[in-house]
């Protein structure tokens, strides 16, 4: 997103969820920290659904932020991949923090997450363009 450029509701919303989601990574990673994501987790009911909701969410915030619509769909799929790894290395590198431990469950769920955003992404994007065109007929 360009510095200059005014900030929609959209965008707004998106760097609420992207700083919610941010403070809820970090805080799983320091000691004494991880009261707020664990409180989620029981109101959730388990940390899979932690994980599927950060997996979605971070994924649309940081799509929206970077504005990736503007891209051809072949680039914003590579976005979203580059996403999938990113939270793949994520879960690998938790086999070397002393306090985490690595998970393909976690990953696993991550990965729902990121696939509900795919999909409501090109979803919500292919009715955006259906009903522009209809509109200018």
């Amino acid at each position: 997103m360009k510095l200059k450029q005014k900030w929609t509701s959209s965008d707004r919303l998106a760097f609420v969820v992207f700083l919610t989601c941010l403070v809820v990574i970090a805080a799983k990673y320091i000691p004494g920290w991880d009261t707020f994501p664990k409180a989620i987790e029981r109101w959730l009911g388990s940390d899979h659904y932690l994980h599927m909701l950060v997996g979605c969410g971070l994924s649309l915030a940081l799509a929206q932020l970077f504005a990736i619509h503007r891209h051809l769909v072949k680039r914003q799929l590579g976005f979203f991949v580059i996403l999938l790894v990113m939270y793949g290395v994520d879960e690998l590198i938790q086999i070397w923090v002393p306090f985490r431990k690595f998970s393909s469950r976690d990953f696993g769920a991550s990965a729902l997450g990121w696939g509900i955003a795919v999909f409501c992404w090109f979803m919500l994007h292919w009715l955006g363009r259906t009903r522009s065109t209809a509109l200018n007929r």
